[in-house]
């Protein structure tokens, strides 16, 4: 059986057991982005959804990101308008 983002979720974290429930009956009712969702009903912080979404694809949760070591030479191939547009964050 396939981990989904919900198994990581209530993996990474202890949730109290009606807060569980909760989680799942969310996920279950198929309905659109389950982490906003989350969000909006205060199930989980943001921190959470990060952390959680960073475990499953395994990637590390950086708070702040160093601005002064960015290489900005590839604006000069794609436009700043669609890097903005698209939310792009160079990763180094």
């Amino acid at each position: 059986m396939a981990v989904t983002f919900v198994d990581t979720l209530l993996e990474a974290f202890q949730f109290p057991e009606q807060t569980v429930a909760d989680i799942r009956q969310i996920a279950e009712d198929g309905k659109a982005e389950v982490g906003r969702r989350l969000i909006d009903k205060k199930l989980i912080t943001e921190r959470q959804l990060l952390e959680a979404v960073g475990r499953r694809y395994q990637l590390p949760v950086v708070e702040d990101l160093p601005l002064e070591n960015f290489d900005t030479g590839f604006t000069n191939t794609v436009p700043i308008q669609f890097l903005k547009r698209h939310l792009v964050v160079p990763l180094m």
